[in-house]
């Protein structure tokens, strides 16, 4: 039997699911960064090629919601953002590390990249719906303030 073969029998009894991605309700939560990451992208349309930062966080706990008629978050439930690190997106990863570490001056980017990972913080969620003026698209942006936990 090929090893495709012995994995089609395989049951999934022993395979823990994965944590869900979620939109965070706006609110307070204490956030884990589980992992931050540098990503190359390439050039797409108008699009020039580039780099962003992932920033993928699990939630520790639901402080408190801003609608008290919503649930609480589970806990291990995961949720990302993403900064494009160009001209216009480098001022504000700049204010997201301030939020988190206070101050960054002379600080390189990867250093401070490398230092979110593994930081819980506290995070006040306030998410904002969007209409492109020019497609009519629909986007929604988590807007937070950041605090590294001690």
């Amino acid at each position: 039997m090929s090893v495709l073969d012995n994995l089609l029998e395989e049951t999934l009894d022993k395979v823990e699911t994965a944590p869900e991605f979620v939109d965070l309700p706006n609110g307070e939560y204490i956030l884990h960064i589980v992992k931050a990451e540098p990503k190359e992208y390439e050039a797409k349309g108008d699009r020039p090629a580039g780099v962003r930062v992932l920033v993928t966080y699990s939630v520790v706990e639901t402080v408190e919601l801003a609608d008290s008629t919503k649930s609480a978050v589970d806990a291990g439930s995961l949720q990302s953002e993403s900064f494009n690190l160009t001209a216009q997106g480098l001022p504000y990863f700049k204010r997201y590390l301030t939020n988190v570490f206070g101050e960054v001056e002379g600080t390189s980017l990867g250093d401070s990249i490398r230092a979110l990972e593994n930081m819980d913080i506290s995070c006040t969620v306030k998410t904002k719906t969007t209409v492109n003026k020019v497609t009519g698209d629909i986007a929604s942006f988590m807007n937070t303030s950041r605090q590294a936990q001690a």
